[in-house]
């Protein structure tokens, strides 16, 4: 109903469009002229509008999470509305309440995004106790240019002891089997040098196997190797800390399945390492 109150017109534009009559083009089956009667409907929806923000707001405090996210979805609606427009600031900080103070991520996350349509994104939640939140933060395009936004992504994954606890929560934000944990995706893109990621490198490369273990060594390797390795080359030492800490975990090398092996190998392959245990350990050890 919001998005059907053609919220971006002023009342003059929508009386132009919907009564001033215009030729119809034959040639565009799908030109289909609008009647007049259409005006009265949208203004109808425009007039409907603010007796429907209370029932909504209430329902942010309902007992079934579904419900709350529905309404703050459906709150964002009505602040598209024009007639709603008084109520906005509101109605923003409603939404604001339940980014902060929601039971769960998902709540909390679904009402970030939705404050994110407005614009209102405080730079606080950069810096939110829980990192999913502050990774929704770093991705809202209200903190795009903020100069804490890759900080606030890059402090989550430099904190190793937090970081092997990553892959249990699944708190996080939601990932398809396979691919990168995303908080460690997005530190990676957001870092040249890998002396800085080496920490939390060293804590990946020693985590028990995991959905996302291939993928994710996948990106430090080649963050690692920005040129591929040659017989005859020397490993420097974040390089060195880092594959050994990848041979000494025994969940990646022994016992493993196939597929597993083979992607390993695969990701090693790329930035010219050999994928057999054997061979790379006598390079780190050379």
């Amino acid at each position: 109903m919001a998005e059907g109150t053609e919220p971006e017109r002023s009342d003059s534009e929508l009386w132009s469009i919907y009564h001033n009559r215009r030729q119809r083009d034959p040639d565009e089956p799908w030109d289909i002229e609008t009647p007049a009667w259409a005006y009265d409907a949208v203004m109808e929806c425009r007039n409907i509008a603010p007796a429907l923000v209370d029932p909504v707001l209430r329902c942010l405090s309902d007992g079934d999470p579904r419900t709350r996210v529905a309404a703050t979805s459906a709150a964002a609606a009505l602040c598209l509305v024009p007639t709603v427009s008084s109520r906005r600031a509101e109605i923003v900080n409603l939404v604001e309440d339940r980014a902060r103070d929601a039971a769960t991520f998902h709540e909390r996350a679904e009402a970030l995004e939705t404050l994110d349509h407005f614009d209102s994104v405080n730079r606080s939640f950069l810096f939110d106790r829980h990192p999913g939140i502050r990774l929704v933060a770093a991705f809202t395009s209200s903190l795009a240019h903020d100069p804490d936004n890759s900080s606030a992504v890059w402090h989550t994954v430099t904190d190793p002891e937090r970081a092997a606890a990553w892959y249990s929560d699944s708190l996080t934000l939601p990932t398809t089997m396979g691919w990168p944990n995303h908080l460690l995706h997005q530190a990676v893109l957001r870092v040249t040098n890998f002396a800085d990621l080496l920490p939390t490198a060293v804590v990946v490369a020693a985590t028990s196997l995991h959905p996302t273990t291939i993928k994710d060594l996948e990106l430090l390797l080649e963050r690692a190797f920005p040129e591929a390795f040659s017989p005859g080359d020397s490993l420097n030492n974040e390089q060195r800390t880092f594959l050994r800490a990848l041979l000494d975990n025994s969940s990646l090398w022994e016992s493993v399945p196939s597929g597993v092996a083979q992607e390993l190998g695969i990701s090693l392959a790329l930035v010219g390492l050999p994928a057999d245990h054997a061979s790379l350990s006598a390079i780190v050890s050379s």
